[in-house]
């Protein structure tokens, strides 16, 4: 009787209460939503890789950003992209370009690692996706860091 009276003062005619995929991903945990931990926190980078992992993501949507396109993350915050150009991106831009001809000599997919680090994507889920074990992804991920030169180091 409550909610008829508050949906005839407020004039809201929908169900009040959480949405349907907000009441499931709240059962999955017994009833209450889980934190979502982003896969870097996972892998316990050390501080130049945790470093590496900001500035690559960083020139991604940098680099994104003249074809307007949006990135999702797990978190549910959507990333947008600028059209303002700093002279410290212009040494971000070329420090990622860098890094991906360093991982393409060394052999590494680049597909993996950016889908961890740019979209949050879990490494159990790549391994699953790209039919690998064993922390694949992990390793993978530590490896291509590695390799990362800071722009001022360029």
């Amino acid at each position: 009787m409550a909610r008829r009276a508050r949906a005839a003062k407020t004039g809201i005619t929908e169900p009040l209460g959480p949405t349907p995929e907000l009441a499931a991903r709240s059962t999955v945990s017994g009833g209450h939503l889980r934190h979502t931990v982003h896969p870097l926190d996972r892998l316990q980078l050390v501080g130049d890789q945790r470093r590496a992992a900001g500035l690559i993501e960083r020139a991604y949507h940098l680099v994104v950003a003249g074809t307007e396109a949006r990135t999702m993350r797990l978190d549910g915050l959507a990333r947008g992209c600028r059209a303002i150009t700093f002279i410290a991106d212009v040494a971000i831009e070329r420090a990622f370009v860098v890094w991906a001809q360093s991982c393409n000599r060394a052999r590494l997919p680049l597909g993996p690692v950016l889908d961890v680090i740019v979209e949050g994507t879990g490494c159990r889920v790549l391994d699953r996706r790209w039919r690998r074990r064993d922390g694949w992804t992990a390793k993978l991920v530590r490896a291509a860091l590695d390799l990362y030169v800071p722009p001022e180091m360029i």
